[in-house]
């Protein structure tokens, strides 16, 4: 399945692994939390985390959810403690 790590912003402490099939959230938390989930599934969370972190997604092209890309993503997980 195609998935993606995205950061809602650069400075907020909110990530999401979003699915390419269904065209939506699978998880999301902070980096922490996301970490974890990403190891809980087996990929590689450094790498993908430090790739959201400097460009908004971790797909390699940077062509998916990027914050300066040509295809945004609105992202629509509330995590406790953000309005």
């Amino acid at each position: 399945m195609p998935s993606y790590v995205l950061k809602a912003a650069p400075d907020d402490d909110c990530y999401a692994i979003f699915s390419t099939v269904v065209m939506g959230e699978t998880f999301a938390g902070t980096r922490d939390e996301t970490a974890a989930e990403l190891d809980r599934r087996g990929w590689s969370a450094t790498e993908l985390l430090e790739r959201a972190d400097r460009t908004g997604t971790s797909c390699p092209e940077q062509s998916f959810g990027a914050w300066n890309g040509p295809d945004p993503v609105v992202l629509t997980y509330t995590l406790p403690g953000l309005s």
